[in-house]
């Protein structure tokens, strides 16, 4: 697969800089999130209280990987990505990877994704980013050896900043010839800086620490491990050659559901995907466990690094009914204004504690499209590859 750049060969080109639509009495970036001029002088964004979202899928099972997990991306583009889109498989030893800046349809028309072969796999679509393909998740390490991506946003003034920790392991493994492919010139917001004067995405750092952790203990452990010693508001999943026949989900706190069919063990960050491709029953992720999932099972095993931090059983009574409040206007809202307007709120969101917004608003979109109370629709809107759009979901009260 040929990537968009190299790492550190040159300055993100401006052909690449993302297009700004203009909405009344702001610039946003598909109406999902407040830009600054300095964030759009380096082509970065982020929402408000920096609670952008991305979707995720798993598939093992006993048929192939690469079809459901497109259809699984596909069931829940609109909701929280689309900019970026890619798919991973583990076969025969080989983790095969397939990704673009762009969504489900440029992914299928420009690559092999859904020849992919293995019968385990992650998939990952997410929010608006650097217009580069090397931007976009799931991150394969440059040994080969294991593949990783995230969904969520870092400690968030809640959790302790431990960027240092990152970068410190980012920098030890470049120098013993660990290679990173984000790299950019620019010194972006919110990304890691390594000594070679680069920026990276912190999600392909923090897969390749985890790789190294891997050598010598389980994946799971490594995944827990990483956690504790950098914590973020996050939910992940990984592949491992060492461990050819299983997935590991990491859920701290962002939205995570699985269920069963056709023999195998699905997951999504939206229940509404599950719910739409016909899964008989869906249940979501525990937080803060570590799922080690496999065709025939899944197993949860709770961590403790922070768990004291998390909301564990959120209100989602109080939840349902601002959102039911939040609908009474009769407009259309997309997934992301939803999770933006709960931390606005103390009552429902604890100061000073860790939240699970994306999972109440995608349990409260489940039951309400099950009960036929709202209503879906797609529409256009522009994405972070310049002169393209992608389609974003919108719901509003029936």
């Amino acid at each position: 697969m040929e990537l968009q750049n190299s790492p550190g060969r040159r300055k993100i080109p401006e052909k690449w800089r993302w297009k700004i639509a203009k909405c009344p009495g702001a610039n946003y970036i598909s109406r999902t999130g407040r830009i600054s001029a300095r964030e759009v002088g380096t082509g970065m964004a982020a929402t408000i209280k920096d609670r952008m979202m991305c979707n995720m899928a798993i598939y093992a099972g006993p048929g192939r990987a690469a079809p459901e997990l497109i259809k699984l991306l596909q069931a829940q583009e609109g909701l929280a990505g689309g900019h970026f889109t890619g798919i991973a498989t583990l076969h025969e030893g080989k983790i095969h990877l397939a990704k673009v800046c762009g969504d489900c349809r440029r992914l299928l028309e420009s690559t092999d994704a859904m020849e992919l072969p293995g019968s385990i796999g992650i998939a990952h679509s997410r929010t608006p980013g650097i217009a580069l393909d090397s931007w976009a998740q799931p991150f394969l390490a440059s040994d080969g050896m294991n593949v990783y991506c995230a969904n969520g946003i870092g400690p968030a003034d809640v959790l302790p900043d431990k960027r240092a920790f990152l970068q410190e392991m980012a920098d030890r493994l470049r120098r013993e010839g660990m290679s990173f492919a984000t790299g950019v010139a620019e010194k972006l917001p919110s990304y890691i800086r390594l000594d070679d004067n680069l920026t990276y995405h912190d999600s392909e750092l923090a897969g390749a620490v985890i790789g190294y952790f891997n050598r010598s203990m389980p994946l799971a452990e490594a995944m827990t491990r990483f956690f504790a010693a950098r914590p973020a508001q996050l939910t992940a999943l990984a592949m491992s050659v060492r461990e050819p026949d299983r997935v590991l989900a990491f859920r701290y706190n962002q939205s995570l559901f699985y269920g069963r069919k056709d023999g195998a063990y699905c997951a999504a960050t939206s229940g509404t995907a599950l719910q739409d491709l016909g899964f008989p029953w869906i249940a979501p992720v525990p937080p803060a466990t570590v799922s080690s999932v496999r065709a025939d099972r899944i197993e949860f095993v709770p961590m403790e690094a922070y768990s004291d931090k998390l909301t564990v059983a959120p209100d989602l009574g109080a939840v349902w009914k601002f959102l039911d409040g939040c609908f009474a206007d009769g407009k259309e809202h997309c997934v992301i204004e939803l999770c933006d307007e709960l931390p606005r709120h103390p009552e429902l969101d604890a100061p000073g504690m860790v939240a699970q917004d994306s999972f109440a608003v995608y349990s409260y979109l489940m039951e309400k499209l099950r009960r036929g109370e709202l209503l879906r629709s797609s529409r256009m809107v522009p994405a972070s590859r310049p002169g393209t759009m992608r389609s974003e979901t919108v719901f509003r009260r029936a």
